[in-house]
């Protein structure tokens, strides 16, 4: 029983075991069909996750070096230009930014004129694109569709692998978008881009569209037979490929929890506990693995949630699950908002209808895709306000557990930018339009972009041949042709060389050209090149200008015969002045140096034993002499006066003192005539005290007065001095009961070398200068003189001018230094030893006794030649030199002593001359003469001269 027992124990576990497998065996297979499933699910998951990150970052960071150039490109747009400094500061804080950037570049045109940084890349500074053929096709796209382009990767002229993303800049202003200026390049170190994204368990590989070789990581992940995920990179000109696959642990790990699943479900059908235990375990079993798919499902949307760009992932019933940062600014809604709205929220009403449909669709179909299209989407946030953006598309799982995940890039700013350039342009025709001028621009290629109506208007029978894309070449050949140009000639052959020289002049423009046309018009062509080889020119109608370009030619040539004849005539005038400074020149010399000899001999005889009819005599005699020598004084002030030479000084004097002096000189004369010599000053004596020219003063006054005496037989002679405002304005008068002066003759009285008539010089003498030099003095001064005059009764001549006013401590200081010159004169500390050039024997002989009797001791020299010969011999202490000396002068005898060394060339030395103008004679000056004494010698003169060089006075 106990056998049978078991038998039946046995055989109902054996039914029971046969049932259960029965049961079980389709169960069995399908639960280990479901597992694989289940777990190439989930790898398919998470290499999903994985490629969307690792697309998502290598985007962001490439969009981040798109979005940081902009802070190089937006300065360098709006200022035109920037500096070293500039770019280096802003360089440097993009280069903080991205690690993977080796190297920033500008370029002003094609040309590199910055770096950053400079060391290792000094090679890139000066070198031109355009002569880099791997590389301008490239930069030449950029420049053509204003947009960067990322070229590579390309071996770098600094070395190394990496991407260049260029990025073109035109002028920016005024919200228009202008010329070209340059390009920012910015030069990706792949290593550094993509080594950072590697991490254990996935390998990834990535290539260009449309090429066979990857640029990074393994082709084997492109290949057919390889289970990854191949996915798109957008770059801002093209697309990328992106090909992702689990590999090592990850892989293993998955194999191995599918081992262990099916040793699972076979343990539990041999071993055959309890149905409801296996079903419990496998119910168990399949809700962990669901759970596990659900958290890889959370993880891969936490991972995109910080993508640079918008990112919302929608269910299957159209609601938004999750949506990163940037999309809740793009859409302007507050943080968090968005999950749990219908995505219809974000469209237009009018727009909803045909978007639920539509998005089914795309559901069903499970393909990737680009909404935009290449043309960016309109839309509106949820503040209303507009954005243009571009949307891809992708789709992950079915049915309940679909997600649809939509990409947002906002590219307003590019709209935007493309809606301002197209404006520009348009604002650029029609500013090209309201030029009257011509204008006109032909690419590097030398053909037509644009011409301004003004431009055909001016070349009418051309004016077919002018339409986009015309060589100029052409265009003027066609205006040949239909005789455009006269200047091109009627034959063949003249023809072809004028077009010849017209296209080399156009395509290397240098000067402006002058061209007439068929319609008698005068052109002026201004053309220009500019650094991207196109050529931009104006024509002006320069027809009235050349017209009165011959109007002037000819009356240039009439100008041209006055200023001959003027040159001829002023030439003349000049010979005719230098022949009348000549002449007063060769009078002074030749009265004034006998004259030295007359006064110095008079003063040594005045001084000698004599009896009184002898001094009687002499002193005729030198006063005889001293009248001459007024009369030549008269006129060499003249013609100082008519030179410009003479010059005012501005001494501080009492005027009053200065009236007292003339009357006790003039006294003498008027006692002898009989005359009352008289005088009223009125006001307060400080109403006198001035600073000006006390000589040229006295000489006015003296001069007034002492004509008003010799005109008077008798009775009076009054000065008058009275002051006209606390200003300095001084009236001054001179009153004489004469014999009054006719009013036909008083015009004559102020000019040169005249009297009031004839009888007067024969009578009274005189050069007739006196008045003529007051006359100058006075206006010389700033003032004015005249006179007023009654025939039998007498006649008052008067002088006003302005005077700057003083006090008298600044009189005090002058009298002090007058008086110290005075005193100095009393002895030298020993003789001096003087050398005296003089060729006149009778000057020599004076001069010398005068020198002598001063206590000097005296060495004579006859000519320029011996005292140079002296020099060398012998040491002076002084040197008088005439000169006017034979065989060498006085001037060349200076130059060659100044030539020696030592303190021979230092020897002072006094000119002793007949010019009264010798200070203003440059060779003088430059001949090294200490300082200047007038013949005839006044010895009181030269006293001063020889103690200022002696006692530093």
């Amino acid at each position: 029983m106990q056998v049978l027992k078991n038998s039946s124990s046995f055989l109902g576990s054996l039914i029971g075991a046969v049932v259960a497998l029965v049961i079980l065996a389709p169960l069995t297979s399908y639960l280990i069909d479901q597992a694989e499933k289940t777990v190439l699910l989930n790898q398919r998951n998470v290499l999903l996750a994985r490629a969307t990150t690792l697309r998502a970052k290598i985007e962001g960071e490439l969009s981040l070096t798109l979005a940081l150039s902009k802070g190089v490109e937006a300065p360098y747009a709006i200022k035109g230009a920037l500096d070293a400094a500039e770019f280096e500061a802003l360089a440097a804080e993009l280069l903080a930014k991205t690690p993977f950037v080796k190297n920033i570049g500008l370029t002003k045109g094609t040309v590199f004129t910055n770096v950053y940084p400079l060391e290792s890349n000094e090679g890139l500074v000066g070198m031109d694109y355009q002569k880099i053929p791997k590389q301008w096709p490239k930069v030449e796209k950029a420049i053509e569709t204003r947009h960067s382009v990322i070229d590579g990767p390309l071996n770098l002229i600094q070395g190394g692998v990496g991407l260049i993303q260029r990025t073109p800049v035109y002028k920016s202003g005024d919200g228009t978008l202008g010329n070209f200026l340059g390009i920012v390049s910015i030069v990706i170190d792949v290593e550094k881009l993509l080594i950072p994204f590697e991490e254990e368990g996935v390998k990834f590989a990535i290539r260009k569209d449309g090429a066979q070789k990857p640029f990074w990581g393994d082709a084997e992940l492109f290949s057919q037979n390889n289970t990854g995920y191949i996915s798109d990179i957008v770059l801002p000109d093209g697309v990328w490929q992106l090909a992702t696959s689990l590999t090592g642990l990850w892989v293993e790990e998955s194999y191995a929890k599918l081992s262990r699943i099916k040793s699972f479900i076979i343990g539990i059908v041999v071993l055959l506990i309890a149905l409801s235990c296996y079903l419990g375990f496998l119910v168990a079993s399949k809700r962990s693995l669901y759970g596990e798919f659900k958290l890889k499902q959370k993880q891969y949307l936490d991972l995109l949630i910080n993508a640079p760009d918008a990112m919302v992932f929608v269910n299957h019933k159209g609601e938004i699950i999750k949506a990163n940062d940037k999309a809740h600014e793009l859409f302007e809604y507050e943080a968090g908002t968005l999950e749990g709205l219908n995505v219809d929220a974000l469209l237009q009403e009018d727009q909803r209808s045909a978007h639920q449909t539509k998005r089914k669709a795309f559901a069903k179909a499970g393909v990737p895709r680009d909404m935009s299209r290449g043309m960016p989407l309109k839309i509106y946030t949820h503040k209303n306000n507009k954005r243009y953006v571009e949307i891809n598309l992708g789709v992950s799982g079915k049915n309940e557990d679909l997600i649809i995940t939509a990409t947002v890039r906002d590219v307003t700013s590019r709209v935007t930018l493309e809606k301002e350039r197209n404006l520009a342009e348009e604002i650029l025709r029609e500013a090209l339009e309201t030029i009257p001028d011509g204008f006109v621009i032909y690419d590097a290629e030398d053909r037509l972009v644009v011409c301004n109506s003004a431009y055909k208007k001016i070349y009418e029978a051309s004016s077919p041949a002018m339409v986009p894309g015309a060589k100029f070449e052409d265009i003027i050949r066609y205006g040949v042709a239909n005789n455009q140009y006269p200047a091109a000639g009627d034959r063949d052959e003249s023809k072809e060389e004028w077009i010849r020289q017209r296209v080399a002049q156009h395509l290397n423009p240098s000067e402006v050209i002058l061209q007439f046309t068929d319609q008698g018009r005068w052109l002026k062509i201004d053309e220009r090149k500019t650094v991207s080889g196109h050529i931009v020119g104006v024509r002006t109608d320069v027809t009235e200008i050349k017209q009165k370009e011959e109007k002037l030619k000819e009356q240039a040539g009439e100008l041209k015969k006055l200023a001959h004849e003027s040159h001829v005539a002023r030439e003349l005038a000049e010979k005719a002045d230098k022949a009348k400074s000549d002449f007063l020149a060769i009078v002074s010399h030749e009265l004034r140096t006998p004259m030295t000899g007359i006064l110095g001999l008079s003063d040594l005889l005045l001084v000698s034993d004599l009896d009184e009819t002898q001094k009687t005599h002499l002193k005729n005699l030198r006063i005889s002499a001293e009248t001459l020598l007024s009369l030549l004084n008269n006129i060499l002030d003249y013609s100082k006066f008519e030179a410009g030479h003479l010059t005012f000084e501005a001494v501080a004097f009492d005027f009053c003192d200065l009236v007292d002096g003339v009357l006790q000189l003039l006294e003498p004369v008027a006692s002898q005539k009989g005359v009352n010599l008289l005088s009223r000053i009125e006001g307060e004596d400080t109403d006198y005290f001035f600073r000006s020219d006390p000589v040229r003063l006295r000489q006015v006054l003296l001069n007034l007065a002492s004509n008003a005496i010799k005109f008077t037989k008798q009775g009076s002679v009054s000065i008058i001095v009275k002051p006209l405002s606390d200003e300095g304005r001084l009236r001054v008068e001179v009153h004489d009961t004469g014999a009054g002066i006719p009013n036909e003759l008083g015009d004559k009285l102020f000019k040169p070398f005249t009297q009031a008539d004839e009888s007067t010089t024969r009578k009274f003498g005189g050069t007739g200068l006196g008045l003529a030099i007051c006359r100058k003095i006075v206006e010389g001064l700033g003032g004015e003189i005249d006179f007023g005059s009654t025939l039998g009764e007498g006649s008052v001549f008067w002088f006003e001018l302005s005077l700057e006013k003083t006090d008298h401590a600044d009189i005090e200081k002058s009298d002090l230094a007058l008086s110290k010159i005075d005193r100095s004169r009393v002895s030298y500390t020993r003789p001096l030893s003087i050398l005296l050039a003089e060729d006149n024997q009778i000057n020599r002989t004076v001069i010398s006794t005068v020198l002598k009797r001063m206590g000097h001791g005296v060495d004579e020299a006859i000519n320029g030649a011996e005292a140079v010969d002296k020099v060398k011999c012998n040491e002076y202490d002084l040197i008088l030199m005439d000169m006017q000396m034979p065989e060498m002068d006085g001037c060349e005898a200076t130059i060659q002593i100044r030539q020696e060394k030592g303190p021979i060339g230092q020897t002072p030395i006094i000119a002793l001359t007949a010019d009264v103008q010798a200070e203003n004679n440059k060779r003088y000056k430059e001949a090294g003469i200490s300082v200047f004494v007038t013949k005839p010698v006044d010895w009181e003169v030269l006293q001063q001269k020889i103690d200022k060089l002696f006692l530093g006075e």
